[in-house]
C-alpha cells in the first residue's frame, strides 16, 4: 500500500488544507474591509490551487493514474475539493444562538439572547423588551459584544430602541 499511495500529492493536499484553514481563520479575526479582502484572497487561492491541481493532474496523468496509484490519486483530488468546501461551510456560521424569554413583569416582557461561538465563548449578549403582550420587541438594556478571545469589544446601552451609549474597546 505504501508504494501504491501518491505521497507527493498527499503532502500537497495537507499543505493546501493548512493554507485554507489559515486564510479562513485570518478573515474571521479581522474587521470589515480587511475581512472582505481576506475572503477574496481565500477564494482567489482556492481557484488558483484548483487550477494547479487540474493542470498538474493532466501533466502527471500516466504516473498518477496508473493501475496502482489511481485510487489514492482520485481520493486525494476529491479531498482537495471537498475539504475546502467543508471548511467554508463550518466557518460560515460559527455561531450558536440561545435565547430565553424572561417573565412578563410590570415593565414589560424581556427577551435575553446569548450568541456564542461553537466553542462556547460568547459573541454577544443582548436584551429586547416588549411593553405589550403582542407588541414588537425593542432593543433595551446593555448589549455586550465579545471577540473570539472572550474580551469585550463593544458595549451599547439602549432604552426602548433608542441608543443611549456606544463604547468600543
Amino acid at each position: 500500500m505504501r508504494k501504491n499511495w501518491n505521497w507527493k500529492l498527499t503532502v500537497l493536499i495537507i499543505i493546501h488544507v493548512i493554507i485554507i484553514i489559515k486564510l479562513i481563520s485570518n478573515s474571521e479575526s479581522q474587521n470589515h474591509g480587511m475581512a472582505i479582502f481576506s475572503g477574496l484572497a481565500f477564494f482567489a487561492y482556492l481557484f488558483l490551487s484548483s487550477l494547479v491541481f487540474i493542470i498538474w493532474s493532466l501533466v502527471k496523468w500516466k504516473s498518477w493514474f496508473n493501475n496502482k496509484r489511481a485510487r489514492s490519486t482520485i481520493i486525494l483530488l476529491f479531498m482537495s475539493i471537498l475539504v475546502p468546501i467543508a471548511v467554508v461551510y463550518i466557518s460560515s456560521n460559527p455561531y450558536e444562538t440561545t435565547g430565553k424569554q424572561l417573565s412578563f413583569l410590570e415593565g414589560g416582557q424581556t427577551l435575553e439572547r446569548l450568541v456564542t461561538y461553537r466553542g462556547g465563548k460568547p459573541v454577544s449578549l443582548t436584551y429586547r423588551k416588549r411593553l405589550e403582550p403582542n407588541g414588537p420587541y425593542l432593543k433595551d438594556s446593555t448589549w455586550v459584544f465579545f471577540n473570539r478571545a472572550g474580551d469585550t469589544t463593544r458595549i451599547e446601552v439602549y432604552k426602548l430602541d433608542s441608543l443611549i451609549l456606544k463604547k468600543e474597546f
